[in-house]
């Protein structure tokens, strides 16, 4: 069995550091680096939940206020995540899961959602402004009032949500499945 990796200090130096490298280390010098040089992904999904923008990304986490603008979030479970009033612009989401989430008046604006799991989320006065929601499930969201101004809903699905108000000017509409369960496409 291979033990823990030890760290050194270059030779030069004339006394020598040794430590452990352990989990609690790698975290310590994790937030570190967020605060010195605001480096935005530390955990990888093979030791348990990452940090972005100070935001620990695991289902039910709440990170009002955040910016996790550019990450890549591809796959992950943000369901019942409450992350209003914050910025996820110009990230990937792709098949991500943000069931039941709170996104109340958040800027994804040209981010790419295509295949997110979103069904029941709260987005009202959200900005999804040229974002990418294609294939992307919205049954029974509350959109009201969202910016969806250049937006790609190809394939979406907005079955029973609420988009009282929504902007959609220039907004693309393919095989989408309207609140009202009828197909659009123009």
């Amino acid at each position: 069995m291979i033990g823990p990796a030890i760290a050194t200090f270059p030779p030069a130096a004339q006394n020598w550091k040794v430590f452990p490298v352990t989990r609690r280390t790698l975290i310590i010098l994790s937030v570190l680096l967020i605060g010195v040089f605001g480096v935005l992904v530390v955990y990888d999904r093979a030791t348990g939940p990452r940090l972005v923008g100070g935001c620990r990304i695991e289902p039910g986490t709440t990170c009002f206020g955040k910016d996790l603008s550019g990450a890549d979030l591809t796959g992950v479970d943000l369901s019942r995540a409450v992350l209003s009033e914050g910025r996820i612009e110009e990230a990937v989401l792709i098949d991500a899961t943000l069931t039941d989430a709170s996104l109340f008046r958040v800027a994804m604006n040209r981010s790419d959602l295509s295949g997110a799991k979103m069904a029941g989320a709260v987005m009202a006065g959200a900005q999804l402004i040229d974002a990418v929601l294609v294939g992307t499930d919205l049954t029974g969201a509350d959109l009201k009032y969202v910016m969806f101004e250049g937006a790609d809903l190809t394939d979406a699905v907005l079955l029973n949500a609420d988009m009282l108000g929504a902007k959609i000017d220039g907004a693309t509409f393919l095989r989408t499945v309207m609140p009202d369960g009828t197909i659009r496409s123009d």
